[in-house]
This record gives C-alpha cells, structure tokens and sequence, in this order.
C-alpha cells in the first residue's frame, strides 16, 4: 500500500434530503479533486433533523444513498465511507449504518452502529437513540483494499468502547473511521 491522501467530509446536513445529498456530490468532487482517494462522510450526512421524520423517511434515505453513492464513487473513481444513515431494520425502527463503497461503485463493507446513545440528562433534555435505532450485531467490521489498506467501521458514540477498537487492531485495521 502506497500513502494516499484521505478527506474528512464536513457538512451542514439538514433535514431535506435532496439538499444535503447536493452538497455531498460538491464535497466528494472537491475531495476528488484534491486528490483523495478515500473520503469519509460525518454520520447523518444525508439527513439530519427531527427522529420521527429521520424514521419516516428512511426508506427513500437509503435508497438515495445506496443510489448516489456508488454512482459518485465509480464516476471519481473514490473509496467512500458513508459515516452513517438510517436503513430500515423491519421492526419499525433503523439501523445507523456506514458503508464503505470502492473506487468501481461497490459496498466492500458495512458496519451497523451498536452503541446506541440513550442518557437523560434532566426531565426536560434526554437523547434516546433506541427509541429509533435498533443495534447492530456486536462485531468488528474490518476491511479494505491493496490500495488503502484495511479499514475498520465504527461510528460516533462507539468510541467509548474501547474493546470495539482492540478487535479492530487485532483484525489488522490500518486506518479506523468514527463519523459522528
């Protein structure tokens, strides 16, 4: 494996799709353009508003993303994580998932996100992502390519699991990617 250039992905996601799914195209042709070969997107990249409306959604989410995605990966000719977005589960909840897409268009990996943030903070501020979300299977997703090595998926709040991570390094992840 060569060194490459990788490009962190920020946006201000809202709660329309077609608009946030427009400045993804913008930033992942920015980052093609630069030289990247890998870019990864923050988690709820494509949608980012109200539970309720995320959940609702969620079918025509994935769909767009599973759509554009390897569409814009194949056309750059970039490895894309996709930090993270709903994909309905079957039992009226989702799943958070990323996905790594190669350069040719096709899902090399995806990982579920297992820890689901839930904390009440007052009687007025609590954040419940299991009213949603159901979890992912508790395994370590490791994969990649000759040209970017192996990579391991996780997202956001599975950063405070460090046991996630040591199963990672033993599956030999070169480079781990915590969207958020």
């Amino acid at each position: 494996m060569k060194p490459y250039k990788a490009a962190a992905i920020q946006l201000n996601s809202q709660p329309d799709l077609s608009h946030s799914m427009e400045k993804v195209g913008e930033r992942l042709r920015e980052a093609s353009d630069a030289g990247a070969l890998l870019a990864v997107l923050p988690e709820n990249f494509a949608f980012f508003g109200n539970d309720r409306e995320q959940l609702r959604q969620a079918d025509e989410i994935s769909a767009r993303v599973e759509k554009e995605l390897p569409a814009l990966a194949k056309e750059l000719g970039l490895y894309i994580v996709a930090g993270g977005y709903p994909l309905p589960a079957g039992n009226g909840k989702v799943f958070n998932r990323s996905a790594l897409f190669d350069a040719d268009g096709e899902v090399i990996a995806h990982y579920h996100k297992m820890h689901l943030f839930d904390v009440v903070l007052s009687e007025t501020e609590k954040y419940l992502e299991s009213e949603i979300m159901e979890p992912g299977e508790p395994e370590a997703v490791v994969a990649g390519s000759e040209d970017l090595g192996r990579i391991g998926l996780s997202i956001c709040y599975d950063l405070r699991f460090p046991e996630l991570y040591r199963k990672m390094a033993d599956r030999t992840a070169y480079l781990i990617t915590v969207p958020s």
